[in-house]
């Protein structure tokens, strides 16, 4: 997946030895404000570097290298110490104008390598190999940069490959071995192993606090030195283990045979990988998965899944015969959508967090599917590097062991998020009656008494032609009409915006038409579709005549052509903030 090129060395054959250097515990934390990042005082357990996330996508530890302060994603999907220092001033030891590319699973990075000292927590170690970027797509979220944590082999670090082109094989690996895998080699002491536990926002802080430890377990987490040692399988790029069970309520998924040669039937390989926040899974997982929650509708324009914001459904994955739960929280993600043309506070809608797979697994040759943050938040994690005698592994200790605390859990704090955000609406309405969709809504007719006056009304996605005698109801059943007075026939089921007063057509005349006995023209265009002119209908906002809609039942008025196209917006917008590394 990897590219690279490179350029003669400047200031000719590196130093090949740097010593690792104790110094005193780090103190410091993370504060996550909003989108930004910003330095507090305060100190951490002993030993804790610290890990830090202010939206449950990305997850960032501080280092310093070179004397500069930097924000780095944890990465424990790449290998290499990739800094985007955008032109700030940093103490090299060693610059190079040998180039290297970056190519991750969303975005890449070009820049020459270079050396300085890096400081991770109470450890220091001088000349680091880093890419030094100068370009770099995509990894706009990613704060200043990427901390790989996974194996230092020549197939996963760009940096080996340019120096080892540069300088020969033997050389490469010694000046470009990666940041984990090099201290470990410099401090025979300190076991080789590095401890990660992601913490979870709740849906109102602004940051929630983790645990990252290099060489120990954090206090009340021991026990993780007794679980199951999940061996890496496939080539050493990743963290990659073998998954025994994904149980969607109870039940086994069937999952398609593994890439893997050896692997047993019904098993496959799973990539515990902290740069991906929204777990890539065979698509046919995601559909049983979220098909099971009631009231959910899958969109086939965007391919989501938009999930009533107060239910949620029982995961869990198998591993080592132990079965890890995933909290209720971290399968979907409320998102806002605004109607067009409103500065009204918009709707809410939840959608899934666990996605189908698009890369390609043979193209890394590392996994079946990735479980990324939104598993890896219910799990206590050691990655262990082994040594000559053992295999790379992972134990895992569970931070979600009880599955009906959880979804109480779940229930309050949803409940207490979506209290701060505006109304809530059905997933069949957003997905059939608020996507934008220029093609017409479905009609749907409700006879009444032939020969007495009716009317066209229009819903989201839907023409209903309501027809019935003066001065009475007409009831739809299952649909939400917006109350209209019509020649004395008031139709309510669910008001949603305040009534209007049309005239009245004969029976059997169609939608646009003059009315004879008013000669007035009747519009009959449903909010999401076309004008004649081309241009979309504005006809029903969320906000009317200069107040709110009233809520329905659902907790919100029904969704109209939404900016960036409804779900399908939802989707674009879902997927800015979908940010992973690979």
């Amino acid at each position: 997946m990897r590219s690279l090129s490179f350029v003669p060395l400047v200031g000719g054959v590196l130093p090949l030895f740097f010593p690792i250097v104790h110094s005193k515990p780090a103190s410091f934390a993370v504060s996550i404000r909003g989108g930004g990042v910003k330095f507090v005082d305060g100190s951490l357990t002993a030993g804790n570097i610290g890990v830090s996330t202010s939206n449950n996508n990305i997850y960032f530890t501080q280092v310093t290298l070179g004397g500069l302060n930097l924000t780095l994603q944890l990465d424990t999907g790449s290998t290499d110490l990739v800094v985007i220092r955008q032109g700030r001033d940093i103490n090299l030891v060693k610059s190079t104008d040998l180039s290297a590319t970056e190519d991750f699973g969303k975005g890449h990075a070009v820049g020459n390598v270079a050396f300085a000292d890096l400081q991770i927590g109470e450890f220091t170690i001088p000349g680091q190999a880093f890419v030094d970027v100068t370009e770099a797509q995509q990894l706009s979220q990613v704060g200043d940069g990427i901390i790989g944590m996974a194996f230092n082999a020549p197939e996963a670090s760009a940096i080996i490959r340019t120096l080892s082109t540069a300088l020969g094989a033997d050389a490469g690996a010694q000046l470009g071995n990666t940041p984990m895998p090099r201290l470990f080699a410099q401090q025979p002491d300190l076991p080789d192993s590095f401890d990660v536990l992601l913490g979870r926002t709740d849906g109102l802080g602004d940051t929630a606090q983790g645990t990252f430890l290099i060489g120990q377990h954090a206090d009340g987490f021991e026990q993780v030195a007794d679980a199951p040692q999940l061996t890496s399988v496939g080539s050493p790029d990743h963290w990659s283990v073998v998954l025994d069970a994904m149980n969607i309520n109870g039940r086994p998924f069937a999952f398609d045979a593994s890439t893997f040669q050896g692997v047993p039937q019904g098993k496959v390989v799973a990539l515990l990988d902290t740069g991906f926040s929204l777990p890539p899974i065979p698509a046919a997982a995601v559909d049983a998965l979220y098909s099971s929650i009631e009231g959910a509708a899958f969109d086939s324009n965007s391919g989501l899944w938009i999930v009533p914001c107060n239910s949620s459904a029982s995961l869990s994955f198998v591993f080592g015969g132990q079965e890890y739960f995933v909290h209720p929280l971290d399968l979907t993600t409320p998102m806002v959508m605004q109607p067009s043309g409103s500065a009204g506070p918009g709707v809410t809608v939840c959608t899934n967090t666990f996605q189908p797979l698009t890369l390609d697994p043979t193209a890394f040759g590392t996994f079946d599917l990735i479980l990324g943050d939104a598993f890896l938040r219910n799990v206590y994690a050691s990655f262990n590097y082994g040594d000559q005698d053992t295999a790379p592994f992972v134990q895992l200790v569970s931070t979600t062991p009880d599955a009906d605390r959880a979804m109480q859990e779940f229930q309050q704090q949803r409940a207490a998020a979506l209290a701060t955000l505006p109304p809530t609406v059905d997933p069949s309405v957003f997905v059939s009656g608020g996507s934008g969709s220029s093609q017409p809504g479905q009609s749907q007719s409700v006879p009444g008494q032939p020969g007495q006056p009716g009317q066209v009304i229009s819903v989201p996605g839907t023409t209903i032609t309501a027809q019935g005698s003066s001065g009475q109801s007409v009831t739809i059943p299952g649909i939400t009409i917006p109350g209209i007075t019509i020649s004395g026939i008031t139709t309510v089921a669910g008001v949603t915006m305040p009534a209007q007063t049309l005239p009245a057509q004969t029976a059997g005349s169609s939608p646009g038409q003059t009315s004879e006995s008013s000669g007035q023209k009747i519009s009959t265009q449903s909010p999401g579709s076309s004008t004649s002119s081309g241009e979309s209908s504005a006809s029903t906002q969320a906000t009317q005549n200069g107040g709110s809609a009233p809520n329905n039942k659902n907790g919100a008025g029904r969704p109209e052509a939404f900016k960036l196209g409804g779900v399908c917006g939802a989707y674009v917008l879902y997927k800015m903030l979908s940010v992973f590394v690979l």
